[in-house]
């Protein structure tokens, strides 16, 4: 219940989606950091926090390769936690139910999943198919 309480954290904010891959999870950020420069390279490099020296693209959800699911809402996890983890989303709905989300655009689509539709478009033409 901790857990899916901490990801309904991340949900709340703006430009923030989570991935969800059986038990491993990761926040995505739609925004850029401040901190890159033109070039697309670290300008903090030496004095990066831990987290950046963490990282790998090799674990990044467009390089997976597996059935995740990325969820752009509290509303979105919670249906997938009613579906997967029902004693889980008892709890967290009876003591930390989020509040109404407004409904989306008709039609949008998170830049997240436009810029992952279009790496897997690019990978699919350069594997010839």
């Amino acid at each position: 219940m901790k857990r899916a309480t901490e990801l309904l954290w991340y949900l709340y904010h703006e430009d923030v989606s989570i991935y969800v891959n059986e038990d491993d999870w990761m926040v995505q950020f739609e925004t850029r950091c401040r901190y890159l420069t033109v070039d697309r390279k670290c300008g903090i490099y030496a004095t990066r926090p831990h987290i950046c020296r963490e990282f790998s693209e090799q674990e990044c959800e467009v390089n997976t390769g597996d059935d995740g699911h990325t969820f752009y809402n509290a509303t979105q996890f919670m249906e997938h936690l009613k579906q997967t983890r029902p004693r889980v989303w008892t709890l967290v709905n009876r003591s930390f139910a989020p509040p109404p989300e407004p409904p989306s655009k008709p039609g949008s689509m998170p830049s997240f999943q436009r810029r992952l539709r279009d790496v897997h478009a690019r990978r699919t033409a350069m594997l010839g198919g």
